[in-house]
């Protein structure tokens, strides 16, 4: 709101808030200096006295997350997040909050033992909070000025890739076979470990996989793919259908762990054995994901058809994570006009 000169010469501010759905309005007169009625205007304009300014930065966190479209799992974590990382101010006012002390909790976040990524996921979660107060309840925001935290040099790790070669040499150490079926299926599919373990054998039709649940753990159990995006039909190659194969006579529904869908750890387990029985370079499970999708990139698949067989929100997501890769394929493009 514009601040304006009354007729005695002195400044006054005219500013709102809203209440009930009703926008109020707010007349402060008698300021001598038009800086400081834009200081009180800026302090005031968005903390108005009304019920709303009593209400907690707890309150207006489980508000925010009623009204998120996100898992139960993913609520659940930035549950987590705001209470072992926010207690500085979780059951305070919100209205109590100042700049000074939001700085001063930020530079208490930059100084934990944890990933600049773990620290810039704290942030984002407050700016969550901070904007939803400011959109539902005309609160001020006061996540607005803060900025994520700088990635150190060589800090980003690069992503795992395997070639064919590789991963037949790791697979050639995986003696279970339903664990051999399994890291088969993800490295020629490009699934995400959560939707393969959530598959029932129903879900294999015609050469195909149809993709829609995740499995996370047994608390949580098998709930809806990431996003609508990740909903999908994946065409399955020749290797991938004859490793299947077996598991789809054995009892159960799930096809990867019958009754039950098998445990994380236990995947995790056998990767890592795999890995070190094979001598391959380590990488993480998730990353036979990121190898599917750089051998289909790198043998010049169009970008579009990669990205809806990962089952990304958008094709910019896919050209975020694979920009090397494409950086590479520019390359290759160039030196082709020039023979020409």
């Amino acid at each position: 709101m514009p601040v304006y000169k009354d007729k005695n010469g002195k400044w006054y501010v005219n500013t709102s808030y809203y209440e009930d759905g009703q926008r109020k309005y707010i007349t402060k007169r008698g300021f001598t200096l038009k800086k400081q009625a834009l200081e009180w205007e800026v302090l005031n304009k968005n903390v108005p006295e009304t019920k709303y300014s009593n209400i907690t930065y707890n309150d207006l966190m489980i508000n925010s997350l009623e009204q998120r479209q996100a898992q139960k799992h993913t609520k659940h974590q930035t549950k987590r997040i705001h209470e072992m990382y926010m207690t500085d101010f979780l059951n305070k006012k919100y209205s109590s909050l100042t700049k000074p002390k939001i700085n001063k909790w930020v530079i208490e976040v930059s100084k934990l033992k944890l990933s600049t990524t773990m620290k810039n996921n704290i942030l984002t979660e407050f700016k969550s909070v901070c904007k939803y107060a400011n959109d539902i309840y005309d609160l001020y925001d006061y996540g607005k000025h803060i900025k994520n935290f700088k990635y150190q040099i060589g800090e980003k790790k690069e992503m795992g890739v395997w070639s064919i070669d590789v991963f037949n040499q790791f697979i050639e150490y995986i003696d279970n076979y339903i664990m051999k079926a399994l890291f088969t299926f993800l490295f020629f599919t490009g699934c995400r470990r959560g939707e393969a373990l959530a598959l029932h054998k129903e879900d294999i039709k015609n050469n195909q996989a149809n993709i829609y649940k995740s499995y996370k753990r047994a608390s949580i159990g098998v709930s809806s793919v990431k996003n609508e995006k990740s909903i999908r039909i994946i065409d399955l190659n020749k290797r991938t259908l004859s490793a299947i194969e077996p598991l789809l006579s054995n009892e159960g529904d799930y096809l990867f762990g019958g009754l039950n869908p098998l445990s994380t750890s236990t995947v995790d387990r056998y990767f890592k054995i795999g890995i070190q029985s094979s001598g391959v370079k380590p990488i993480r499970i998730h990353d036979l994901r990121h190898s599917h999708a750089t051998i289909l990139i790198n043998q010049g698949i169009n970008i579009v058809a990669v990205s809806r067989r990962l089952g990304h929100s958008d094709i910019n997501m896919t050209l975020k994570v694979y920009t090397h890769l494409l950086e590479n394929s520019n390359k290759d493009l160039i030196d082709y006009l020039n023979k020409l």
